[in-house]
């Protein structure tokens, strides 16, 4: 069994041994960094990836926390060329994990990035185009499902 730990801190923690967001560069180009950029940046990834809002990550207490930095970060941070820039990084730095060869490689963590050009579910593939609809529908008999931020129990697979 995996240890309980929280989202945001699971995040923190990747940064730390990656420096992924470090990949988040502003919008304008400026390479100026906020204090506590990674925290805010966090946040965001916490209330985009789960569905949840800004509410529940806003602190007043916390400068890198408030609605207005967070707001403000996610306009200025938070932008399709980061969070690409940030899945390269976690698959580059995934690549140098010696047991990830025998896991499958860089399609482990990620399935969208170039250079997987004629691998399945990719330009040239041979399979159909409903291959992945299949597969999809074949795995969704076998895990548990939940809509995220319902907080209701997986549906039992039939």
């Amino acid at each position: 069994m995996l240890p309980r730990i929280d989202y945001p801190e699971l995040l923190l923690e990747v940064h730390a041994r990656t420096g992924m967001f470090d990949s988040f560069t502003h919008i304008t180009g400026s390479h100026v960094r906020r204090d506590d950029l990674d925290i805010t940046l966090a946040a965001l990834t916490v209330a985009r990836s789960c569905n949840v809002g800004l509410i529940p990550v806003i602190k007043a207490g916390a400068p890198a926390l408030t609605a207005a930095r967070l707001i403000g970060v996610e306009k200025g941070y938070f932008h399709g060329e980061g969070i690409a820039a940030a899945s390269a990084r976690l698959v580059d730095k995934q690549a140098e994990i010696d047991i990830t060869a025998d896991w499958g490689g860089e399609l482990v963590a990620s399935v969208g990035r170039a250079g997987h050009q004629g691998r399945p579910g990719h330009a040239g593939d041979p399979r159909p185009p409903f291959a992945s609809a299949v597969r999809a529908h074949q795995l969704s008999r076998v895990l548990p499902v939940q809509p995220p931020g319902t907080g209701r129990p997986p549906a039992r697979a039939a």
